[in-house]
């Protein structure tokens, strides 16, 4: 992994956006419900497919666009046959459309990148910058919450330390 003569920026605006992503999706989850979760983030490839017209200038066939609205079509029928169950907390609903942005901008820029930096620095840089940022948030919660001994604790879990490390070393 080496990012010298590399454009920093570009990789640092694909970790922009995921680890933003991680914190939109995580909180609007905590305003709404998974089945609405899942609902919104079906919009994904057409947020990715606006934003790779304007990004990339890439422009659609004939049935990238009858399949795009296909999947607005099964979007909108998804929200009315689902409409009984789902709470519509504007707040979250913001937030999860906020996320799904986000994660539509990381995939198009990370087709852009990609030709500069390998799969691999662009995962190093995101798993790093994603472990900097939820730790130091959790750190800063512990300490001001008083809890960061039940942080602390779980590193003392062998449980906790193999499924870490399977997950962060084995899952990459």
């Amino acid at each position: 992994v080496s990012f010298r003569q590399k454009p920093l920026l570009k990789v640092g605006l694909v970790v922009f956006c995921y680890v933003g992503f991680m914190v939109f999706q995580t909180l609007g989850l905590v305003f709404t419900s998974s089945v609405e979760g899942a609902i919104l983030f079906a919009i994904v490839p057409i947020f990715a497919k606006i934003i790779a017209r304007f990004v990339l200038g890439e422009k659609s066939t004939v049935l990238q666009e009858v399949f795009m609205w296909l999947s607005i079509s099964a979007l909108i029928l998804m929200i009315v046959m689902g409409a009984s169950t789902i709470s519509f907390s504007i707040i979250g609903i913001l937030l999860l459309a906020v996320a799904s942005a986000l994660i539509a901008g990381s995939n198009v820029m990370m087709r852009q990148i990609k030709s500069i930096f390998s799969p691999i620095e662009i995962t190093f840089a995101i798993v790093v910058s994603g472990f900097l940022f939820f730790n130091t948030a959790t750190l800063i919660h512990g300490i001001a919450s008083n809890t960061l001994d039940d942080y602390l604790a779980l590193f003392g879990n062998l449980k906790f330390m193999i499924a870490t490390a399977y997950l962060g070393i084995f899952c990459i």
